[in-house]
């Protein structure tokens, strides 16, 4: 997996807010995780917490700032004329 598509995991399925990678690392990596750990069918505080412990074992860290978002606005919508 590259960090670009960990982010991206991470972000959709754990955190629930956007993950920018900025490790600057290239390439793939492979690890190991047992399934039931990290089970994104199941979501809160415990799963969240298992995600930042395995961030914690893979040595990297998650740090909250504030930056720019892409966003998606609908103005209005309405039902098509059939």
């Amino acid at each position: 997996m590259t960090m670009p598509q960990f982010a991206k995991v991470g972000a959709d399925y754990y955190i629930h807010a956007p993950i920018l990678d900025r490790t600057g690392l290239s390439g793939s990596f492979d690890y190991t995780q047992k399934e039931s750990d990290l089970d994104p069918a199941y979501s809160g505080p415990a799963v969240e917490a298992r995600f930042m412990g395995l961030i914690s074992e893979l040595g990297l860290k998650l740090t909250r700032t504030k930056g720019p978002v892409e966003t998606f606005i609908i103005d209005s919508a309405a039902k098509p004329n059939n």
